[in-house]
């Protein structure tokens, strides 16, 4: 995918400064320069594509560029004695040139510094980010399934737990019974099908066997009797 264009920052108000030429080993100083009478004036702006950043000087009546500085890390020098000027190294055509840079307000300098700083910041975080995928990409693959008798502990609020062990190869052969002991034992399976049938259709149809009235055979005929007293006993009320 290709790179877009970002501007970082702009300035609407910049001054270019011819630089004396250097004495010292010391550094940049502004107090050296004719700041009364800059160079040039124009716009400041402050682009980014990909991995690059410029400072692009342009002229604010034309719209055309008047120098171009790629950034990096010897590109932009702060002076010694103040915060609003800077030495930028500009190129055109294979040559380079050093040239002084001034703002009228603190608050300025300080957004152009800025915009440079985000810069190295984002290419710092890019580099440790491609450091750390590759340190992963060769580490060895780290096995974390789980081998041999484990140690499972049921503890309730009355009383203490009781530590079970399950072994994780029966849960790997799929035998749920091995894998789950001392957790929930499954329901018992029925011995006798026939032991869990229905009644006989002629005592399930009766109703004084539904209500739970015949407790036995050898009293079953009293109880009918029983019942069928109150039944009449029911319709003659009704009568």
């Amino acid at each position: 995918m290709e790179d877009y264009e970002q501007t970082l920052t702009q300035i609407s108000q910049c001054f270019v400064y011819k630089l004396p030429p250097r004495t010292t080993v010391r550094g940049y100083r502004a107090a050296d320069w004719n700041a009364s009478e800059p160079l040039w004036q124009g716009r400041l702006k402050v682009i980014s594509k990909g991995d690059d950043c410029f400072v692009q000087l342009i002229d604010t009546s034309t719209g055309e560029l008047f120098a171009v500085c790629p950034v990096d890390d010897t590109a932009v020098e702060p002076v010694s004695d103040s915060s609003r000027y800077f030495v930028l190294r500009i190129e055109s055509q294979g040559k380079h040139a050093f040239i002084g840079i001034g703002f009228a307000e603190r608050n300025e300098a300080f957004d152009f510094n800025v915009a440079l700083q985000d810069h190295k910041k984002y290419l710092r975080n890019k580099a440790e980010s491609a450091a750390a995928a590759a340190r992963l990409a060769n580490e060895p693959e780290v096995d974390y399934s789980l081998k041999g008798p484990i140690k499972v502990s049921l503890g309730t609020s009355g009383g203490t737990g009781r530590v079970e062990k399950v072994s994780a190869t029966a849960a790997d052969d799929g035998n749920d019974d091995e894998a789950f002991i001392g957790l929930l034992a499954p329901p018992p399976k029925a011995k006798n099908a026939a032991a869990v049938q229905a009644p006989a259709s002629s005592a399930s149809s009766d109703p004084f066997w539904r209500l739970g009235l015949v407790r036995s055979a050898g009293g079953k005929q009293q109880c009918r009797d029983a019942g069928k007293h109150r039944v009449d006993s029911v319709l003659r009320w009704h009568h």
